[in-house]
């Protein structure tokens, strides 16, 4: 990962929701396919409650990278909440 996915995902890590959303919707403005910065994203939506808009994000970047094991897992995570495992 690069240097601002990085820094995302530890804001993320410290709960400072705001800041690791403003930096990946920026990098996703410049690479919409970025694994990192639809992680986040994802790990977002799904802490909120919203988990079929983080599947969208997974989805969607699991098409360019399918062997992402960060994003698989939350995957995994996010569809035991929709109760859906296909």
């Amino acid at each position: 990962l690069d240097a601002g996915a990085e820094l995302a995902i530890q804001y993320l890590s410290r709960s400072k929701n705001k800041q690791a959303s403003q930096i990946a919707t920026d990098i996703l403005g410049k690479n919409p396919n970025h694994p990192g910065a639809n992680y986040v994203l994802a790990r977002l939506e799904w802490s909120i409650g919203k988990p079929d808009a983080s599947a969208s994000y997974i989805e969607k970047t699991l098409e360019q990278h399918p062997h992402d094991d960060r994003l698989l897992e939350l995957l995994a995570a996010v569809r035991v909440d929709q109760k859906r495992f296909k």
